[in-house]
């Protein structure tokens, strides 16, 4: 039985036959003993194929697909223009074999989300906004015209205060 769509959703399920258990490039069992539990978002399903050595699908995955839905056992998406026809199937394949447990992968025409680099991107920039509002941080940029900030890294493993709560209230560093 396949699934429907989502309302205004044109999605086609990708059925594969089940296939047996076959071994990972290291040789290891890919399902049943020690299967990883399932995925509970797209990001831990993205971060699964880099896990599984499957760097092209994973680079695939986290710059050229913009999720729709995700739902343990089933992700609808939106394969950008660099993606290869057969992304969904191929998806499909790998979670059913590393989980053991069935997963359909849908895709879809909604643009659905930015693509998990894109989103890496923009929380980087906001990231770095949040920065230059720093005292000490916008009074080094203005001491140095043309300096940019490249990266923000917090020290220690600590989130900066300034940085704290940020996703939470819009950029502002309110918690």
């Amino acid at each position: 039985a396949s699934p429907a769509a989502a309302p205004g959703v044109a999605a086609r399920p990708v059925a594969t036959p089940a296939a047996p258990a076959r071994a990972n490039r290291a040789g290891a069992p890919s399902a049943g003993r020690g299967a990883p539990a399932a995925p509970r978002s797209f990001d831990e399903a993205a971060a699964l194929f880099a896990a599984r050595r499957e760097p092209l699908l994973h680079r695939h995955l986290t710059h050229d697909a913009h999720l729709v839905e995700f739902a343990p056992g089933r992700i609808a998406l939106r394969a950008g223009a660099g993606a290869p026809p057969d992304l969904a199937a191929r998806v499909k394949r790998c979670l059913d074999m590393w989980t053991g447990a069935p997963w359909t992968v849908l895709l879809s025409r909604e643009d659905g989300a930015p693509t998990l680099d894109e989103q890496a991107r923009a929380r980087a920039q906001e990231l770095a906004a949040a920065a230059a509002r720093e005292p000490l941080v916008a009074r080094i940029l203005e001491t140095f015209p043309g300096a940019e900030i490249r990266s923000v890294r917090p020290r220690g493993g600590e989130e900066p205060a300034t940085l704290r709560g940020m996703s939470r209230a819009g950029g502002t560093g309110e918690p």
